[in-house]
């Protein structure tokens, strides 16, 4: 049986995250994602902000929260578990 590490994902691929001013030593890892294309002349894109982070770093994330990643202060829209709850993703705005 192969046991995975959760963690193990974020190691390589996750950036530190800042949740509501929140800076803890040693920093919690996210995988951020950004938009990836603009539409109607930039006034719409085809897919927003979106981090994905273990469940048990951010515990009680919500709706109207702030996270900082890479300089840019985004909200919370909405939060997720993803398959069995070990990850969940937020969607984020500016």
């Amino acid at each position: 049986m192969f046991i995975e590490n959760p963690a193990a994902f974020l190691a390589d691929f996750g950036i530190p995250v800042i949740w509501n001013g929140n800076n803890p030593n040693p920093p919690v890892k996210a995988i951020f994602d950004q938009p990836d294309s603009d539409i109607l002349s930039k006034r719409a894109q085809t897919r927003g902000y979106r981090i994905t982070f273990l469940a048990s770093t951010l515990v009680g994330i919500k709706r109207t929260d702030t996270i900082v990643v890479q300089g840019l202060t985004l909200k919370v829209l909405e939060v997720n578990s993803i398959d069995d709850g070990t990850f969940y993703c937020a969607d984020l705005s500016t």
